[in-house]
């Protein structure tokens, strides 16, 4: 009704406006003297226009000089105004403008404007508009999520729910827009973000109700989303044993409060009995019920969400048990918990809990992540549940967890496969219009726009600045696009929490590298800006009690500003690079250096007292003690045969970095560990690792091999498809040598399985192989792909039909398989070789589904036959005669989504005296109900067809 009145006003208004411009003479029309819009740099949201009261207003956020903005303004056609456009003014008083026109007998119209600031918050300046202008949208558009002292309904997805209304806890929109509720895994990715706009009454209200979630019957699982009222979002959450959840989020919840604590210095994420009791059941009792393997890795079931998965990518429908993002979480939360277990003073419980998150980071390293003992290969990113199979491909988040999580351990390794994140997801989303869905630049591109998020997270603490700040522009600039939620009410990738809140975090955290320790009164700060990005500042940041302030310029210059509060501050001014010096304050003094995630840093520590500011430059000006050079054992030179290269230098606790294409060495490439083979003609270019002095200079060795190249392993037996189980048998024309394998399409090296005896193939099997010899160049790979397609054996057939019988009755089963065994269940469980065995006819006494499958030793086992038998006592009821509503029946039981509101017969749910509508419909007869129902009916095998009307009542 409100919209029809709504139209017909505005009808009524339009006709009366529109009606004397008919029939008035043109020269007679007035100019309007209006301003019609008004705009300064950097404001949030647009001015406030009141055309009746001629008045503008508009806000700049907190600490902009009011003293000298340059309004852009633009009035009615044919009027002008004074002063201009593009004149500076002074807003800290009301300004007045002029409005004026030559025709019609008016008089000039006198305009107020004013201006005023936000209340203190994070601000952003940056000569890169892009990512001033969009850290401005991100405070006002993630301010707008906030639900903190308001009410209203819950369990709301798009449409339904209770209307309540509900008083809502301190919280925020943390999932799509068309629900009613925060979630677990956007909430804690949103946390950071939430604390630099001021949230930290809502972030610790959130977190504390997750931690509560947490019950030895959900078997120390939380739930995975809560309404804005704390009450379980019952979409999620069916019963105890029953509701979605992944097992990265136990561990990210640990990781995430902790580095509330180190943002706010606020006890209670380390005292809180709810939030302690949480961190400890999860690392102990959680991991114990979920690791069936004992290798100390909590597990997922391998089904879905509302089973318990082991991976954040529920898309890819695989059925896996470990995954390389819930690997990676519970490293982080050991971390956390150490660090927390240190905070409070429980020194021996810390040095455990760090012995134990290095010993799951060895492992994840050495074994978790190894397939077939290649350690320089690409990472295992998941397991199968058959406990063999590992996923070496792109697996999405269960693969940028990896490096994000820093489980893996810095080197050629892991940069590679940062390089192969990149490679698989190209460019993201491409969209060819605001309003088009988008496609996938490749095909493991990620589909939902909150993927990309995590990107910058990854690439950032490896100083590999271009591709942290590709995908912060990529959320930037397609943050007005058409989300992949279109159709269900999240209309825009800006609408989804996660982009506005994540884009302050990885601005601040990624690309200003700012690392907070509010308990210790100490900061970190290490620039990571792009070329497009040649200075930033954010002002107003709070840590703990203080207010900081940090400008970089480029990547070799900031200025750390203690605005205000109670203690001075430590501050670690860090910058990537091998510099001697850095100017502290106008002074050169020493650098100190050291490796942070696999990158060289050079830096300062200085104290910074409330209310001043200290700046750091790097130098290149002065001098520093260099590492030693490393040194080949082999000289440069001709070899007819391989060589073994032994690498050394004389700095003591240094590391040595090398290359064998010709490329400069970083800390990301090849770290020398001991003695390796050179098989053919290369460069060698290395270089020494220090903490404590400069790198050393790279030096060069040119090696031209001219070594006999082993033969390539033969098998006895051709590739291709045979219809029988194979016996291959590999061997080599090159005498002396050693062939190895690999069964699972991985390339083999000298770790794989050494060849010794025959392979058995028993099903479609691709051989990989390759011939070592000692000084010789190894073999190229033999690739051999047996398909095995065997006879399928004939199904087994009941001596009687599915179907209805009226008493007891024996059962024989056959198969048309001579020699076949058969196998069968009668509980509905799915048969295998570990059911029973057939051996003669058997009983049916009560209703029951048989279930058979015929096995023989070289043929494929049948497919399940199965027969459904229902015995009913007695006579059989008479079929319907005639048509029967539900709600005319008797149910056994019945129950609704809304606690407290049972279905109900031919009414509405909401009231027993409202008829059921839907779409202007009324209808006598039908059953009211809400989200989840389960309704039980015991009809005799009376009915056999069913209609129905469904829809969301309109009441």
């Amino acid at each position: 009704m409100s919209l029809v009145l709504f139209l017909t006003i505005l009808l009524t208004s339009f006709s009366t406006a529109i009606g004397p411009a008919l029939t008035a003479q043109a020269e007679d029309v007035p100019v309007q003297k209006n301003i019609v819009s008004f705009a300064v740099a950097g404001q949030i949201g647009n001015s406030i226009i009141d055309e009746s009261a001629h008045t503008v207003h508009f806000k700049v956020p907190f600490g902009t000089d009011l003293t000298a903005l340059t309004p852009v303004i633009s009035v009615s056609s044919g009027a002008t105004i004074s002063a201009a456009s593009g004149v500076a003014k002074d807003f800290t008083t009301p300004v007045t403008y002029t409005v004026t026109s030559d025709s019609g007998p008016d008089s000039p119209q006198t305009w107020t404007v004013t201006g005023s600031l936000t209340e203190k918050r994070i601000t952003l300046d940056s000569s890169n508009m892009l990512l001033k202008s969009n850290f401005d949208w991100a405070i006002g558009q993630a301010l707008e999520f906030v639900q903190t002292g308001k009410s209203g309904p819950v369990n709301v997805n798009k449409t339904g729910g209770q209307p309540g209304p509900f008083p809502y806890i301190p919280s925020y929109w943390a999932g799509y827009k068309h629900r009613t509720a925060f979630y677990s895994r956007d909430f804690v990715h949103q946390a950071p973000g939430g604390h630099m706009l001021g949230l930290d009454q809502e972030n610790f209200s959130m977190f504390k109700t997750f931690a509560k979630g947490a019950t030895e019957a959900r078997k120390w699982y939380t739930l995975w989303a809560y309404n804005f009222d704390g009450s379980n979002y019952t979409i999620d959450y069916k019963s105890d044993t029953n509701f979605v959840r992944e097992v990265p989020i136990q561990f990210e919840l640990i990781e995430k409060a902790y580095e509330q604590y180190l943002w706010t210095g606020n006890e209670a994420y380390i005292n809180d009995s709810d939030m302690w009791n949480f961190y400890t059941k999860v690392l102990t009792d959680y991991i114990a019920l979920h690791d069936t393997n004992g290798n100390g890795v909590a597990e997922g079931t391998g089904g879905g969400i509302f089973k318990g998965a082991a991976s954040y990518n529920e898309r890819s429908g695989e059925p896996i048990i470990e995954a390389g993002d819930a690997i990676g979480s519970q490293y982080q939360a050991l971390l956390a918990y150490a660090n927390m277990l240190k905070a409070k003073g429980l020194n021996a419980e810390s040095t455990a809990a760090f012995a134990k998150a290095q010993e799951l980071k060895d492992y994840f390293n050495n074994e978790w992540s190894v397939k077939n003992g290649d350690k320089s290969g690409s990472y295992v990113r998941a397991w199968h549940a058959d406990q063999v199979t590992r996923y070496t491909d792109f697996g999405k988040e269960n693969s940028w967890f990896l490096p994000m999580k820093l489980i893996t351990e810095p080197g050629q390794r892991n940069s590679n496969y940062l390089d192969y994140i990149s490679e698989q997801i190209g460019n993201g989303l491409i969209y060819t219009s605001p309003t088009a869905k988008a496609s996938l630049d490749k095909p493991n591109s990620p589909a939902n726009v909150e993927a990309y998020s995590y990107l910058p997270d990854t690439f950032y603490p490896y100083n590999r600045v271009d591709e942290g700040w590709k995908w912060l522009k990529f959320l930037m600039e397609t943050r007005p696009n058409r989300h992949e939620q279109f159709a269900a009410g999240t209309l825009t990738n800006g609408e989804y929490p996660e982009i506005s809140y994540t884009l302050i975090g990885n601005i601040v955290e990624g690309l200003m590298g700012i690392e907070p320790n509010a308990p210790q009164h100490s900061v970190v700060t290490a620039p990571r800006l792009a070329s497009e990005v040649p200075d930033v500042k954010v002002d107003f940041l709070q840590m703990g009690q203080n207010d900081i302030s940090v400008a970089h310029k480029g990547n070799t210059k900031t200025e750390f500003i203690n605005r205000a509060g109670s203690q001075p501050l430590t501050w670690e001014a860090r910058f990537y690079g091998n510099y001697p010096t850095i100017n502290l304050n106008g002074t050169d003094q020493p650098a100190l250096h050291k490796t942070v995630n696999g990158e060289k840093v050079s830096y300062i520590t200085t104290t910074v007292a409330v209310g001043s500011t200290s700046v750091a430059e790097v130098s290149t000006s002065g001098t520093a003690d260099k590492a030693e050079a490393p040194v080949s054992d082999k000289p440069s030179g001709t070899f007819d045969k391989t060589i073994k290269v032994a690498l050394s230098t004389s700095t003591p606790d240094a590391k040595i970095y090398y290359t064998l294409d010709g490329k400069t060495p970083t800390r990301n490439s090849n770290h020398y560990t001991g003695p390796f083979v050179i098989q053919k003609t290369a460069e060698l270019k290395m270089f020494t690792a220090s903490e404590y002095l400069l790198d050393s200079d790279v030096v060069s060795y040119a090696y031209t091999i001219n070594a006999p190249i082993v033969e390539k392993p033969t098998p006895n037996m051709e590739a291709g498809t045979h219809s029988t189980f194979l016996s291959i048998e590999l061997s080599t024309s090159t005498a002396g040598a050693d062939i190895y394998y690999t069964v699972d399409g991985t390339t083999p090296t000298r770790n794989s399985t050494k060849y010794m005896n025959p392979i058995a193939v028993t099903k479609t099997t691709t051989v990989k192989a390759i011939a070592f010899k000692e000084e010789w160049v190894d073999s190229d790979v033999a690739t051999l792909a047996y398909a095995i397609v065997l006879p399928v054996v004939d199904a087994p057939a009941a001596s009687k039909a599915t179907g209805r019988y009226d008493e007891a009755f024996q059962v024989t089963l056959a198969t048309g398989t001579e020699g076949a065994s058969i196998y069968y269940t009668t509980n509905g469980d799915t048969p295998t070789k570990d059911s029973t065995l057939y051996t003669g006819a058997f009983e049916i006494a009560n209703s029951t589904t048989v279930k058979a499958i015929a096995v023989k030793d070289m043929y494929t086992n049948s497919i399940v036959a199965s027969y459904a038998y229902r015995i009913v006592a007695g006579p059989l009821p008479e079929p319907a005669s005639a048509p029967a509503y539900l709600s005319d029946l008797n149910w056994i039981s019945a129950t609704s989504g809304w606690a407290g509101h049972p279905p109900l017969k031919d009414h509405a749910i909401n009231s027993a005296t409202t008829p059921i509508k839907i779409n202007g419909i009324t209808y006598a007869k039908g059953i009211g109900t809400n989200a989840t129902s389960i309704i039980k009916y015991n009809i005799g095998g009376g009915y056999g067809l069913f209609k129905a009307v469904i829809g969301i009542d309109d009441v």
